[in-house]
């Protein structure tokens, strides 16, 4: 039987609370992630176009967002986002 090799996920367990009010906030009920490695983007959560990520991570967290933050590693870009946040609307 072979073993399923998983990518380190440490960053993400650490950030975990931010990471479901994201999953929550951000990505569509049927995009919500089983597993998160440290490797992966934004991009790499849901298949919503480019802009409409941007728009709604803006607003949500009161920042700008660019192309190239939805390539960073998701837990990088998680963590900068909620640096020195500005709440963002309520639903």
């Amino acid at each position: 039987m072979r073993m399923l090799n998983f990518a380190e996920d440490e960053h993400m367990k650490q950030l975990e609370p931010l990471a479901e009010e994201f999953y929550d906030r951000i990505l569509r009920p049927d995009e919500d992630p089983g597993f998160v490695s440290d490797e992966a983007s934004v991009l790499d959560l849901s298949l919503a176009p480019e802009e409409q990520l941007i728009e709604k991570i803006s607003a949500y967290y009161g920042k700008p967002v660019s192309r190239f933050d939805l390539r960073r590693p998701f837990w990088s870009f998680l963590t900068d986002l909620n640096a020195e946040r500005t709440p963002g609307p309520k639903p």
